[in-house]
């Protein structure tokens, strides 16, 4: 009896996970930030989605190890939003950089908007996303930049790498790719205007490119509504504690 029991736990907390990997996601005006992780391996990084009326900000974060080669960039975060984006602004803040010197100075007012593009009704994304944001063309599937401001550095945006996010920790000792072009360290941020200036807006099929080519690492993120990561937990608790007490 306490086997099927320990069975159906762990079929429903399988369940949950499983509910949690495809979920869409809301984020509310005004609301708390949303923030989407993913990892495989060393790389890793996070999205943070917040809306204020009518306006979408996110935060692309390279939360991985050192960056040691191009393959290791982020350079587009892919998914689907429940209403029409535009977009407004990207730029360094407050905690990000630019990991390599760019003419000996940061653009100006951190602007690096003339370095990515928004796209939308995509095709062939991973994850069957419709949208995304990139600063490589990851040809076919974006254009020329369009986001606010000027191409900062050659090859014409949007082509390479360069511009893409590197971890916070790496450094120009880590590998000799990062002498050759401009990254952001850290995180960029981006705003995009929300048409209709609803109350919640809803994502999904998120993932987190690297490098300049989709045939180069995909992550997908992993949604977790904090309901359904409780009882996924408890229910997993409810498992390792009754495996202990037939060991007992």
């Amino acid at each position: 009896m306490k086997r099927k029991f320990l069975l159906v736990l762990a079929i429903l907390a399988v369940t949950c996970w499983a509910a949690v990997a495809s979920a869409d996601m809301i984020v509310t005006d005004g609301g708390s930030p949303l923030t989407i992780p993913g990892s495989s391996g060393s790389l890793s990084a996070s999205a943070t989605f917040s809306l204020t009326g009518g306006v979408l900000t996110i935060v692309l974060t390279n939360t991985g190890a050192a960056t040691t080669d191009p393959g290791g960039v982020l350079t587009a975060l892919f998914f689907t939003p429940g209403a029409a984006l535009t977009p407004l602004t990207a730029s360094l803040n407050n905690g990000s950089s630019v990991a390599t010197v760019y003419n000996g100075t940061f653009p100006t007012g951190g602007n690096v908007g003339g370095e990515w593009a928004y796209g939308s009704g995509l095709v062939g994304a991973p994850h069957s996303a419709i949208a995304g944001i990139s600063s490589s063309g990851l040809s076919p599937l974006f254009g020329d930049s369009n986001f606010n401001g000027s191409n900062l550095t050659p090859p014409a945006a949007l082509d390479g790498a360069n511009w893409g996010i590197v971890a916070a920790s790496t450094t120009s000792t880590n590998n000799g790719f990062l002498n050759q072009s401009p990254y952001a360290n850290n995180f960029t941020l981006f705003t995009l205007s929300v048409e209709g200036n609803p109350n919640t807006l809803t994502l999904g099929n998120i993932s987190f490119q690297y490098g300049t080519g989709l045939n180069e690492p995909n992550v997908p993120g992993v949604p977790i509504p904090p309901t359904v990561l409780l009882l996924g937990s408890g229910l997993l608790g409810l498992i390792a504690l009754g495996v202990r007490r037939r060991k007992e």
